[in-house]
């Protein structure tokens, strides 16, 4: 079935949500949000709800900001009155090394875009005592990112949403 669409990635995210989740979330009842892409999947559901995963890039090469042939790739970003602006997927039970390579690049892309500002989801709110949690919003918030839990990610793109759609029409 041929389609034609603005937005080929969000295209495809849709397909698979309407074709093949349903299917895996039939078969293992309620969906537990454990990994990184767990976490991104969701932040994207957040997204298109709100109308603003279009107006979004997605899996922004960070080779521009660190240097050539640097593979990773920041999830989303986002203009909003002159800033720009990247949420990042974050899993506090699984590798903690992630915080520190996002506040690696978070810092260097801060010396070529002096207006920026930087969003780690993660997949639930960090637990207290747990020390690896402290580890985790620790190196983020040490390096000016914004940790956001999942339940908490819903609000934000609601409050972010009227001010993305404006500067797009």
């Amino acid at each position: 079935k041929g389609l034609l669409a603005r937005d080929p990635d969000a295209e495809l995210d849709r397909i698979f949500q309407e074709q093949v989740e349903p299917l895996r979330e039939a078969r293992r009842g309620v969906v537990e949000i454990r990994t990184r892409n767990d976490v991104r999947a969701r932040a994207a559901d957040y997204f298109r709800t709100e109308k603003i995963l279009r107006l979004m890039q997605r899996a922004v090469r960070v080779e521009e900001f660190t240097v050539p042939g640097d593979p990773m790739r920041i999830d989303f970003s986002y203009r909003r009155n002159g800033t720009r602006g990247f949420v990042h997927a974050v899993a506090l039970g699984r590798d903690p090394g992630q915080a520190k390579l996002l506040a690696f690049t978070a810092d260097a892309i801060r010396g070529r875009v002096p207006h920026s500002e930087f969003l780690a989801v993660t997949e639930r709110e960090p637990a207290r005592g747990n020390v690896r949690d402290q580890f985790v919003t620790g190196v983020l918030s040490e390096n000016g990112i914004r940790v956001v839990p999942l339940p908490e990610l819903r609000k934000w793109a609601h409050d972010v949403a009227p001010v993305l759609r404006a500067q797009a029409g």
